[in-house]
């Protein structure tokens, strides 16, 4: 922890292989002394978004997610995200 380093938030609702897609892209292209964590906000979406990350993405991404029971919208889907950073 410490300057310099980064969250990326990403949120998702109904996403499945694509948000499993898009975290492992931000991974695979941010220098890992750079990279604090990957936050997943999934905005209420039906399906197990989070076990299916948890079983695809590498623990080196230090994945976080996050979930919203309904929908609330992109900018609260952010917002969660961001508050929750480190």
């Amino acid at each position: 922890r410490g300057a310099g380093r980064i969250s990326i938030v990403i949120p998702c609702a109904n996403e499945g292989d694509f948000a499993v897609k898009t975290v492992m892209s931000f991974c695979n292209r941010t220098p890992s002394d750079v990279l604090e964590e990957i936050i997943v906000v999934d905005d209420g979406g039906t399906q197990g978004l989070e076990d299916l990350l948890h079983r695809r993405v590498d623990k080196r991404c230090k994945l976080r997610v996050m979930r919203h029971e309904s929908t609330l919208g992109l900018m609260i889907a952010k917002q969660t995200g961001g508050d929750a950073a480190v």
